[in-house]
């Protein structure tokens, strides 16, 4: 059974994140680490990175989380950011 919920976090999370749906799975997230990643990650920028931007700089976990909490405008707006 393990190896089943495995493969279905695997095919389903990709999945919502190309259409942009929350997808609520097991994760090491909480909203606190979540907030203090994104701060690191975004300490030099104005503006929302793209979802190629979070790719090339190796976070795309970092994107899935935010997807997985409340998405990105949820937290462009708690974090002051502006949408690209």
């Amino acid at each position: 059974m393990k190896l089943v919920i495995t493969i279905v976090w695997f095919a389903v999370a990709p999945l919502a994140l190309e259409f942009g749906v929350a997808f609520r799975g097991r994760s090491r997230w909480t909203d606190a680490t979540l907030e203090g990643e994104l701060r690191r990650f975004l300490a030099d920028r104005e503006d929302w990175p793209t979802r190629a931007e979070f790719e090339a700089a190796g976070e795309i976990s970092l994107l899935r989380a935010v997807y997985a909490h409340g998405g990105a405008a949820l937290w462009r707006h708690r974090l002051g950011m502006t949408p690209t």
